[in-house]
């Protein structure tokens, strides 16, 4: 096999089993999204940050009227409603990317929940696919959840704004700004920049190709590279630097 594709990169174990001859390359990428169902707010815009989605995705808040909720989101009135929780149940690279987010704020969320494109969620609701959480959502008033960013705007769901790393409150753009140009390959994910903070696309699809692959299926491997990414066959990718 010469190359592959895959929700998320190969961790350090997975490419030393394979002799280390694995080369990444990010193909795909785009915004995920927190989404709820509250009718009481209309299309009021919530705020949250990564403590704070931490401490509801790890069931420490429960309630909308949530003192730590208020707080970031001043002047809202939000109802004294239960938050109920939505994930996905089956594996993704939506779940990696949010969950690589959460992963950057917690040192319990590390030890007890992780990143990865499945986890053992400790509470919630779990569905299958971005249709799935997105329909569960929709039909549960006082849900919250990820998806893709398209599957919130497509469903007519508030999303919320996401403080990022230089303090400020951020909306995810309808179509990620810039395009992926393949530059080197690189044999560790972690030679690519991708910090996974708002605002900055991550990638939710990878290329893996291996550092062994014969003349011939080198030569089609870096021609599919090069052909992926096209302004005249895509519009929705984004630099990763």
């Amino acid at each position: 096999m010469d190359f592959g594709a895959s929700d998320r990169p190969m961790n350090e174990s997975q490419i030393q089993a394979v002799d280390g001859n694995v080369l990444h390359v990010p193909t795909v990428l785009g915004a995920v999204a927190v989404t709820y169902n509250l009718p009481a707010l209309g299309n009021t815009q919530l705020k949250f940050d990564g403590n704070l989605l931490v401490d509801i995705f790890m069931g420490r808040i429960t309630n909308w009227k949530d003192p730590r909720i208020a707080a970031i989101s001043p002047g809202v009135k939000l109802p004294d409603q239960d938050l109920i929780v939505v994930h996905r149940s089956d594996g993704s690279g939506t779940t990696y990317v949010f969950t690589d987010y959460s992963n950057k704020f917690s040192r319990e969320w590390k030890d007890k929940v992780g990143y990865a494109t499945s986890v053992n969620w400790p509470v919630g609701l779990g569905a299958k696919g971005n249709e799935g959480v997105t329909q569960q959502i929709k039909q549960t008033e006082g849900a919250l959840g990820y998806v893709e960013l398209i599957y919130a705007i497509s469903n007519k769901l508030p999303y919320a704004q996401i403080k990022n790393e230089a303090g400020n409150f951020i909306t995810s753009p309808s179509r990620p700004n810039g395009c992926f140009r393949p530059g080197p390959s690189h044999r560790s994910p972690r030679s690519w920049r991708w910090p996974g903070w708002p605002g900055r696309c991550s990638p939710m699809r990878w290329r893996l190709s291996s550092g062994a692959t014969p003349p011939a299926g080198a030569k089609s491997a870096e021609g599919t590279t090069r052909w992926m990414p096209c302004t005249d066959r895509c519009s929705v990718f984004c630099s990763p630097t």
